[in-house]
């Protein structure tokens, strides 16, 4: 969903560009938005058998977008969570905001020291099984 709002912003730019004299045409605009990628934003890691979705989101605004993509594209599945968040990071946000979606939550220490917070403790990486 989140992602949406992205090509939408690229399209109003692309629109703003060529009224300031950029020559963009349609369809570069169009190779473009196919071609982008953003790793580790609710990127498919696996389809076939339980999905696996990596997002690398580490604020509850990123909660909520992973949290409204996930009602949008997989209604009344059982979701199953993998977290690793830093320690400088709201992790009780973020867990606010995804717990009403999870059947269960797991917990990783990233490797990012010192600012790993400790598996176990309150831990992003969301995964959907």
């Amino acid at each position: 969903m989140h992602q949406l709002k992205n090509a939408a912003v690229v399209l109003e730019t692309v629109a703003v560009l060529r009224g300031r004299g950029w020559n963009i045409s349609d369809e570069a605009a169009r190779r473009g938005l196919s071609e982008a990628r953003w790793p580790g934003r609710f990127e498919v890691l696996r389809a076939d058998g339980p999905v696996f979705l990596a997002d690398g989101g580490h604020n509850r605004q990123c909660a909520e977008a992973v949290a409204a993509a996930l009602k949008a594209y997989f209604p009344g599945k059982n979701i199953h969570f993998i977290m690793g968040v830093l320690e400088d990071k709201d992790y009780a946000s973020m867990l606010a905001v995804l717990a009403p979606l999870g059947g269960r939550f797991y917990t990783v220490t990233p490797d990012s020291p010192p600012r790993a917070q400790r598996g176990g403790a309150g831990t992003g990486t969301f995964y959907l099984w």
